[in-house]
C-alpha cells in the first residue's frame, strides 16, 4: 500500500500544479483589482457587484443559455436517429459508420472552424452564404446559431457513438420479444431502446449543459464574440476581460461565476445518483 501511494505522488503533484493551484488563485484574484503587473489590491465583492449590475454580463449569460438549449436538442435528436439506425445494420458496416461519425470530433477545432468559416460562411463566396443570400456570421440575429451549427457538425457524431455503444449493451431478447408482440420500430425505440439507455442519455445531457457553459474555442476562433457581442459567451468574455482589457480580477470573478453555473447540473446529477442508490 505504501509503495502504491508513493507511485501516485508525481501524478498528485501534477494535478495540484495544473488544476488545484490555478483554481484557488482564480478564486482569490476574483476579490482583487489586478492588471497582471502590479500587486493585486483586495477589493472584496466589488468585481461581483460590477458584473451582476452589468447588462452585458446578463446578455452573455442568455447567449450561453441559448447555446445550451440548442445542444440539448438538435445534436441529441440527430444522435438518437443515427444510433437507432446503426442498430439495424450489419456489425462490419456499423464499425465503418461509427468511424465516419467520429472523424469530425477528432479533427482539430481550429481547422474545422476555419474550414466552415471560409468555405461555407464567407461573406462573399461562402457556399451557404450564396445559397441563402445572407451573411450568417455577420448578422447579429444569426451568428450564434451559425457557430452552433458548425460546432454541432463535430459533436453529434460523438454522441451517436456514445448512444450506439449504450444500445449495444441491451439484451437482444428484449427486441425479440417486442417484435413477437408486433411492435413497430418507433414502439421498439420508445418502449425498449430509450428506457434502457436513459441513464446514458441523462449523463450526456448533464455533461452537455456543463460543456455549453464552458464553450470557448469555436466562438473565439470564428467571431471572437462579435458582431456586436451577439455571439459573446462567458468564456470569451472572461478571456477578453482578463487579457484584452487587463482586468484580471474582474475576469477571475466572471470565471468563478461561470464555474458555479456549470457546477449546478453536476450537483444535480450527483444528488439524483445518491437518491437512487447509485443509479440514475
Amino acid at each position: 500500500m505504501k509503495y502504491t501511494f508513493t507511485m501516485l505522488i508525481p501524478s498528485l503533484v501534477l494535478i495540484g500544479l495544473i488544476m488545484i493551484v490555478p483554481s484557488v488563485l482564480t478564486i482569490y484574484y476574483a476579490f482583487t483589482s489586478w492588471n497582471g503587473f502590479t500587486k493585486p489590491t483586495f477589493i472584496g465583492l466589488q468585481n461581483y457587484r460590477e458584473i451582476f449590475s452589468d447588462s452585458l454580463f446578463w446578455k452573455v449569460v442568455w447567449n450561453n443559455i441559448k447555446w445550451t438549449l440548442f445542444f440539448l436538442t438538435v445534436p441529441m435528436i440527430l444522435a438518437f436517429i443515427a444510433a437507432s439506425e446503426l442498430n439495424n445494420v450489419p456489425q462490419k458496416a456499423k464499425g465503418v459508420f461509427k468511424t465516419i461519425f467520429l472523424i469530425p470530433y477528432v479533427l482539430p477545432s481550429l481547422a474545422v472552424a476555419r474550414l466552415w468559416q471560409i468555405v461555407f460562411f464567407h461573406p462573399l463566396h461562402g457556399v451557404i452564404t450564396k445559397v441563402f443570400n445572407h451573411d450568417f456570421l455577420g448578422s447579429t440575429s444569426t451568428t450564434l446559431w451559425a457557430i452552433a451549427m458548425i460546432d454541432n457538425w463535430h459533436w453529434w457524431g460523438f454522441l451517436a457513438n456514445v448512444f450506439s455503444a449504450a444500445i449495444d449493451q441491451i439484451d437482444k431478447t428484449y427486441y425479440e420479444i417486442a417484435r413477437l408482440e408486433g411492435a413497430n420500430r418507433w414502439q421498439v425505440f420508445k418502449c425498449v431502446t430509450f428506457p434502457m439507455i436513459f441513464p446514458t442519455f441523462i449523463f450526456m445531457e448533464i455533461m452537455t449543459v456543463v460543456w455549453s457553459f464552458l464553450v470557448f474555442d469555436y466562438i473565439f476562433i470564428i467571431t471572437q464574440g462579435g458582431p456586436g457581442r451577439a455571439s459573446e459567451v462567458l468564456a470569451t468574455l472572461t478571456y477578453k476581460t482578463a487579457f484584452f482589457y487587463l482586468r484580471f480580477g474582474k475576469g477571475s470573478a466572471i470565471a468563478t461565476t461561470m464555474i458555479m453555473f456549470a457546477s449546478v447540473p453536476i450537483a444535480t446529477y450527483l444528488w439524483l445518483i445518491s437518491r437512487r442508490g447509485g443509479r440514475v
